[in-house]
């Protein structure tokens, strides 16, 4: 049986982080996916502990939109999703309105937890021309937006994806004309607008592509829990960036406002904290960001070692994406800013010994050609 599918990050966050809530998140998980009418044999496998959001600098964490809470260091969460055909034109409508589905209503998905969530969704109906594995993710992703904000029972548990979902690549399951050596082969195929990504099966193997899904999407989850954990650490990196950019340009707005001498002075003054804080956190993040590099290269050396190597550009995209470069010409503007408040404090001091000796003078000539009495 042929088969088309596609792959994102799907997970379900609890809150609030900690072990106790840990312990109750596959309880939470469960209770939450029995309430959805649409959804249906739900499985949990080999999920007995949690890993805390990494971060080059380990401290005190909170959720910031972009790490997970705690979450699942292995196993694997399934269930099967119907989506009626009328809700899936009006959900590809909001972005690729005329789009082709797949005519599938049923889909099976899958998530493991090898580090970061990976997830596929596999439209149970045998692949034609016009099925792209990657719409099915997407339309399955709002779909579950949509639904478990419609009837979770509190702020305590949130569907989370982590983007890209879907991934951009379409996979597909095919069952191999000759006798293979392995139980499966792996071949990319480049192609405009999404590459796509072939599995040819053992028929003496397998029976049918479904049989098979379990291996191969266990075996390629490694390489991509890989990627979207590096993929969130380089959106962590982002957010930071565009924290620190807005901290600068509140910098050069108070630089750019001093015209005269007392607004140069005082606007120097009020300036000062800020950019002793921002230096502070520029030195902080340029360390951050190349730890974070050397480890992540150091974890896939060890990772691509003893995988396929399918995804190797995206990953080593996202983890070359340190945001240095912004750093450092932050750093040079917070310099130059520095450079320019010590000559306005230094022009300030001069301005005011000038006044101030004058003011003396004028007093002393006061006094001493006052008459006498």
């Amino acid at each position: 049986m042929n088969l088309n599918f596609g792959v994102g990050s799907f997970s379900f966050e609890t809150f609030p982080p900690g072990e106790a809530n840990d312990n109750e998140w596959e309880n939470k998980v469960r209770s939450l996916l029995e309430s959805i009418p649409t959804i249906r044999d739900i499985e949990f496998e080999g999920i007995d502990s949690f890993d805390a959001p990494k971060t080059a600098i380990h401290g005190d964490w909170t959720p910031d939109g972009v790490l997970l809470t705690p979450h699942p260091c292995g196993g694997s969460l399934s269930y099967r999703l119907n989506i009626p055909t009328r809700i899936q034109r009006e959900i590809v409508d909001q972005i690729f309105p005329d789009s082709r589905l797949s005519g599938a209503e049923s889909f099976y998905v899958l998530t493991h937890y090898r580090g970061f969530p990976v997830t596929w969704v596999i439209p149970e109906i045998e692949a034609s021309g016009i099925s792209r594995g990657s719409q099915d993710v997407m339309i399955v992703r709002m779909f579950l937006e949509r639904e478990v904000e419609r009837y979770r029972p509190n702020d305590e548990i949130r569907f989370t994806f982590l983007s890209p979902s879907p991934f951009h690549c379409d996979f597909a399951l095919r069952p191999s004309e000759e006798e293979l050596p392995a139980p499966y082969k792996l071949g990319r195929i480049a192609r405009v607008g999404g590459d796509e990504l072939m599995v040819a099966y053992n028929g003496s193997t397998f029976e049918d592509g479904f049989q098979a899904v379990p291996r191969v999407s266990y075996s390629l989850s490694a390489e991509l829990s890989f990627f979207y954990e590096c993929e969130r650490r380089r959106e962590r990196r982002g957010l930071t960036v565009r924290l620190l950019q807005d901290h600068a340009d509140e910098l050069i707005s108070m630089a750019s406002a001093g015209h005269k001498i007392w607004a140069s002075v005082a606007g120097a003054l009020r300036s000062r904290r800020i950019t002793r804080a921002l230096s502070l956190q520029l030195i902080i993040s340029d360390y951050d960001f190349r730890l974070e590099k050397r480890q992540d290269e150091h974890a896939w050396a060890g990772i691509s070692g003893r995988s396929s190597r399918l995804f190797e550009s995206e990953i080593e995209e996202a983890i070359g994406s340190t945001f240095l470069d912004d750093v450092e010409n932050m750093n040079k503007i917070v310099e130059l800013i520095s450079s320019r408040q010590k000559r306005s404090v230094d022009m300030g001091v001069l301005f005011m010994t000038a006044l101030l000796t004058g003011l003396i003078g004028s007093i002393i000539a006061i006094v001493l050609t006052a008459p006498s009495h």
